[in-house]
């Protein structure tokens, strides 16, 4: 394979940019975000279908361009610049090895989500497009021949070679059980193109996109009390995780069963085109205790060297809302703590307590860890309202 080519594709999706950008952001103050390593747990059988297509570039295209073949609405955003996929375009046309895309294939619509090669596809539509871009999408030239060409430039024997390269599809989709996607969710989560593999809630936001995922973005990226609460470090799907987390655990709790990530999985699955009401309650909540625990409880509570904690972030928010719950006809969006200067004590007594410690380091997503943390947050602010 072409070196120039090994080297770009290191940056696509979940690769080194990401790596490079993750570095940055911890050392700036960023937020970052250790996972707890869940296992499988014993009993689960799957049934997955995986198969390979080769699609010539025109045929990816013009499925691409129908909507047949589409990005789906989660983290990933595009990172080539002209000069990389120039380059890719280049390599179809010497006739060199490209690397594939992978496809999930959706049960009921037959469309397909690109879930890795997107930068290669938006480079080729994007060149095949041409209208008022064409100027900026010209080849490079790294092969003097190709050099300022758009498509419509290319000798018709350049273009049907364009057109009739190969792209090697990977295409899974899950056949049992019918009512999860865990198992696509493990073998997304695995998915490595440069070494950085895709974060849980990228994986869960690809495969439940709907009204909650782009609700979870746009709240994360833009509510300016979230930002404060999480140190206005960089939006990401972490922060996203977070929210997540609190809500199902928050309204669903009584069926928590290990491992969290299959019970997030279910969560937004049943929630994943909610209706406007709802969406609405959940946003004024989250608003509400964000602003309360970020301007009145310390940072070094929820932050250990620029990671936030979200074992202890969870638990201290739900703890929040569960007590202001409790007040019969309270408007929160007018409430106030009333005594708010015992806020920062109750979180740090809570925080000091050898049983709230054992219950956010040692197996934290066990079923006596996740609701024991969280009855002892709540019980822990019940001085403050």
């Amino acid at each position: 394979m072409d070196a120039n080519l090994e080297r770009l594709e290191d940056g696509e999706g979940t690769g080194l940019v990401q790596k490079r950008q993750g570095e940055e952001s911890s050392k700036n103050g960023g937020l970052a975000w250790e996972e707890e390593k869940e296992e499988i747990p014993s009993g689960f059988s799957y049934n997955i279908t995986s198969y390979g297509a080769d699609y010539t570039v025109d045929g990816i295209v013009r499925r691409f361009q129908q909507n047949d073949i589409f990005v789906p609405d989660f983290q990933r955003r595009p990172v080539w610049k002209w000069p990389q996929s120039s380059r890719f375009i280049e390599s179809l046309l010497l006739g060199l090895p490209v690397p594939g895309i992978f496809l999930y294939k959706e049960k009921d619509s037959e469309r397909m989500q690109i879930v890795d090669g997107q930068q290669r596809i938006l480079s080729l539509e994007k060149f095949y497009s041409g209208g008022e871009e064409s100027r900026k999408c010209k080849l490079k030239g790294d092969h003097e021949h190709f050099r300022n060409q758009s498509y419509k430039d290319l000798t018709p024997e350049s273009r049907r070679k364009l057109d009739n390269s190969i792209l090697h599809a990977t295409i899974f989709e899950q056949r049992s059980p019918e009512n999860n996607c865990n198992s696509i969710y493990e073998v997304f989560g695995r998915i490595n193109t440069g070494g950085t593999l895709l974060h849980s809630q990228e994986v869960r936001s690809c495969l439940y996109y709907g009204k909650l995922s782009r609700w979870l973005r746009e709240f994360n990226s833009q509510n300016k009390e979230w930002r404060r609460f999480l140190n206005n470090s960089s939006s990401d799907s972490h922060g996203e995780e977070l929210i997540l987390r609190i809500i199902a655990l928050k309204q669903n709790l009584d069926d928590y069963n290990y491992p969290l990530k299959h019970f997030l999985n279910a969560f937004m699955e049943s929630k994943r085109n909610p209706s406007q009401q709802w969406l609405d309650s959940i946003e004024q909540w989250i608003h509400c205790i964000s602003k309360f625990a970020g301007r009145n409880i310390d940072k070094e509570i929820f932050f250990r060297n620029h990671r936030v904690v979200p074992v202890i972030a969870e638990a201290i928010l739900i703890g929040i809302w569960n007590r202001i719950e409790e007040l019969k006809g309270n408007d929160i969006s007018e409430f106030n703590f009333s005594k708010p200067e015992i806020l920062q004590d109750s979180a740090a007594r809570l925080l000091k307590d050898p049983g709230f410690q054992k219950l956010t380091k040692n197996k934290t997503t066990s079923l006596e860890a996740v609701r024991g943390r969280i009855e002892k947050a709540t019980a822990a602010f019940k001085e403050v309202v």
